[in-house]
């Protein structure tokens, strides 16, 4: 997986922001996620089709986080949204 990769929110997955926080329904297996600011974050800079190294480095603008390792969370935090099908290659 490049570091240049984009991704988009799979079609047809409801989600929004409560309070903060995103929660996200996955149709296949009738589950809700409910995500923490980090991961908040991810997902809504998921849903403007932004690539990993954009997501790593707007991380590190708004959170105190160095480059390699805002680039190594947001990777493992889109293998497993991808995993789940809740977010597909663009």
């Amino acid at each position: 997986m490049s570091n240049h990769q984009a991704y988009k929110i799979t079609k047809g997955i409801p989600w929004q922001v409560l309070d903060e926080a995103v929660i996200i329904l996955s149709p296949a297996n009738r589950m809700a996620h409910e995500l923490d600011e980090t991961g908040s974050f991810v997902w809504l800079e998921i849903s403007k089709n932004q690539t990993i190294d954009q997501i790593s480095r707007r991380l590190t603008e708004e959170f105190d986080v160095d480059m390699v390792t805002a680039q190594k969370d947001t990777l493992s935090f889109i293998c497993a949204l991808e995993g789940k099908n809740l977010v597909e290659r663009v």
